[in-house]
């Protein structure tokens, strides 16, 4: 009998390679919807695979530990590469990114592919629980600064499953939201491992995450506990860790969220075999107030040395504008005639009335020489300031004291 046991859970955790898309045509090297780009400097695509197709390729509920892609075309080593996967029951993709329970399971890394054909299988330092029935969404993001000079390409399959975004520049590559569809959608191996069915008691769940986010901010929970076939997770949420609601965030192991001030989770598991269920205890996560931020852009009247600023902020607030010439203003977008050309030092300083912090900007302000009346035609001199890192000390009590 234990003998039979072992070879039941031995079974049980055997993986199983489910391969999907078959179609040996491949892209050319500039093809955007891979897990690797050189046409952009940052590169995002999601890429669904549906619960039909994995399951016909013999995929079940349990956790799926890696995949592959088969390569036709070395690229560059990639930075920032990250892969991240989410549960669905969307039957497509439509025009917007599905950020909602998207869950980390690589990266972000630096990775290189090393071969001709499937590449060898990246395993997932965090797996995904797959529950058996719903679709699944893969998104793919990496930075190239400054670019890839390698070949981009792979073997796909003709659907509608692909979207993409890329830009040139820096910046946050899982951060990307302008998208396009695609319909060359990349074959894949999954790595699917099969979960044990549940029994009696589930184990007591444990909640792991971050213990301060900031407002508004999406951030992710998840249940460490280990996963069974047959386990379904209820989160709640609560104001005063006393009275609970529930989320609507589905039944996932994680759990996909935001706040606005301090919040405390639970999550309880049940096991549908057994009709039993244990509950995890509250964790708690603070709320942190965002920092100041503040910046500004400015446009010169073509008749006149009349500058019009505009202001960019965090939230509402105050705010104090010194000119360069003695002068102050005290408005979100003032105008200010300078008289002359030459080139001013103009310095903003805003203060969130909500939070009491506060930030200041400068930046050389330049105003162009008026061109002779013949010449005049009409227009706008334009020009449009990035900010870069300037802080500058704030008095506050001055501050508030002079804009009264």
């Amino acid at each position: 009998m234990l003998l039979a046991c072992t070879l039941l859970c031995l079974a049980n955790l055997r993986a199983q390679v489910v391969t999907i898309g078959t179609d040996t045509t491949s892209t050319d090297s500039t093809d955007v919807c891979g897990l690797y780009n050189q046409s952009f400097e940052l590169h995002r695509v999601q890429i669904l695979y549906t619960a039909a197709e994995i399951t016909a390729g013999g995929g079940v509920a349990g956790p799926m530990t890696g995949l592959a892609f088969f390569c036709t075309g070395l690229p560059d080593a990639l930075s920032e590469w990250n892969v991240r996967m989410a549960a669905t029951a969307l039957p497509n993709l439509n025009d917007t990114f599905a950020n909602a329970m998207l869950m980390t399971v690589v990266g972000p890394w630096n990775y290189s592919v090393t071969q001709i054909g499937w590449n060898p299988t990246i395993i997932f330092p965090t797996p995904f629980f797959w529950d058996g029935v719903s679709n699944v969404i893969i998104d793919l993001s990496c930075s190239n600064f400054p670019s890839l000079t390698g070949t981009n390409s792979y073997t796909y399959t003709d659907s509608i499953f692909c979207r993409y975004a890329g830009i040139t520049g820096t910046g946050n590559p899982t951060d990307l939201e302008l998208t396009s569809l695609s319909h060359k959608r990349p074959n894949l191996q999954l790595t699917c491992q099969t979960a044990p069915l549940c029994t009696g008691m589930p184990s007591t769940p444990i909640i792991t995450g971050p213990a301060a986010v900031n407002p508004s901010v999406f951030f992710t929970l998840q249940d460490s506990g280990p996963e069974y076939a047959g386990i379904t997770h209820r989160w709640q949420m609560s104001t005063d860790s006393t009275t609970w609601n529930e989320t609507s965030a589905g039944t996932w192991g994680f759990l996909h969220t935001s706040q606005t001030a301090n919040t405390w989770y639970r999550v309880i598991d049940s096991c549908v075999f057994s009709g039993l269920a244990s509950q995890s205890l509250p964790f708690e996560v603070t709320t942190t107030p965002l920092p100041c931020n503040v910046s500004f852009t400015y446009m010169q009247d073509s008749l006149s040395y009349a500058v019009q600023f505009t202001s960019f902020t965090s939230a509402p607030g105050a705010f104090l504008w010194e000119m360069g010439l003695n002068d102050t203003l005290y408005s979100a977008n003032p105008q200010f005639d300078f008289g002359s050309s030459g080139s001013y030092y103009v310095c903003l300083t805003f203060e969130d009335t909500a939070s009491g912090c506060t930030d200041t900007y400068c930046s050389d302000v330049s105003v162009q020489q008026l061109p002779p009346p013949s010449a005049t035609i009409g227009g706008l001199f334009t020009r449009t300031l990035t900010k870069t890192a300037l802080w500058m000390p704030v008095n506050r009590e001055s501050a508030i004291n002079r804009s009264r």
